[in-house]
């Protein structure tokens, strides 16, 4: 199927003010971060929790830099992925310095001193940290030591977990934005069950006009009310089609869909189902005044 006729574009538009003012928070939130960041993790005593750490600051670096891309109004993905690197990496820069202050036991004027010194920071690293820094893992009665190379491949690995997981987000935001509003779109989601005549209706059907084919089908709001009705004693393969419906919140024009099948797993004894992106049946396609209809009288009614 193509989806380019009709399919939803980023127009690459960004304001520069906006960005700038947005660039000097990221900034500032992102040594914020690390400086918490490196605090936590130097009081850590179980390898676990540090673990545990980073994953969570790799989450709260996606959400920090999608929630400032969208109120910087960015459209441009190039513009998206430098403002999250630059909140990243200054998030992991003040991570190192306070991890070196906190190890040479500087005060905190001496870290604003070291911080508006890089090549102090890299020296430090490279000709004290490295070299004499030994890290223990402990488990039940064995130890594992880790040093030299192995080291400096652990502090590579954290580099990229501050880095990549945020830049690459922000290059795949999902969200719509409506120019002549100058608003971001509102995304609600539906679910129903379905079969090989739904999907061939829907395969079928002109592109954007899918009102018809959809006819007859009952929604549901929460995928959760689809595997209620499920026996999850059974082996037989339920289908379920999700609906991803944005509307501008403003002129209420213009609206975007997207089906994609979901497969269903078991998982600890329970039924669950996840996109299979493989499989897309409409994305990110404008649709038509019927279609369109059809979709906001559901957001009304279910949301």
């Amino acid at each position: 199927m193509n989806f380019v006729a009709k399919q939803y574009q980023f127009s690459q538009k960004y304001q520069i003010g906006t960005t700038l003012m947005f660039v000097i928070v990221g900034i500032i939130v992102g040594i914020v971060i690390g400086i918490a960041y490196s605090v936590i993790s130097s009081y850590s005593p179980i390898i676990i929790i540090d673990i545990g750490l980073i994953l969570g600051l790799v989450f709260v670096l996606i959400k920090i830099n999608t929630f400032f891309c969208k109120k910087a109004k960015s459209r441009n993905a190039k513009v998206n992925m430098l403002l999250a690197f630059i909140t990243a990496f200054f998030a992991y820069y003040s991570n190192i310095v306070t991890f070196e202050s906190i190890l040479l036991g500087l005060s905190p004027y001496t870290w604003l001193e070291l911080f508006l010194s890089p090549h102090d920071v890299i020296d430090i690293m490279v000709n004290g940290v490295i070299p004499n820094r030994e890290i223990t893992i402990t488990k039940g009665s064995s130890k594992i030591e880790i040093s030299g190379i192995f080291l400096i491949l652990l502090y590579v690995v954290e580099f990229v977990l501050f880095i990549i997981p945020s830049v690459v987000s922000a290059r795949k935001m999902e969200d719509y934005y409506c120019e002549d509003c100058q608003s971001w779109y509102n995304k609600f989601k539906f679910f129903s069950f379905s079969d090989d005549k739904l999907i061939s209706n829907i395969s079928n059907t002109s592109v954007g006009n899918y009102a018809d084919a959809l006819s007859g089908v009952k929604f549901y709001k929460e995928i959760l009310e689809i595997i209620q009705q499920i026996d999850p004693k059974s082996d037989e393969e339920v289908g379920v089609l999700q609906f991803q419906y944005c509307q501008c919140p403003n002129c209420h024009k213009n609206s975007i869909l997207s089906i994609i099948p979901m497969k269903q797993k078991k998982e600890k004894k329970k039924i669950i189902f996840e996109d299979d992106p493989s499989l897309i049946l409409v994305k990110d396609t404008y649709i038509d005044n019927q279609t369109d209809q059809l979709f906001s009288s559901l957001k009304d009614s279910l949301y």
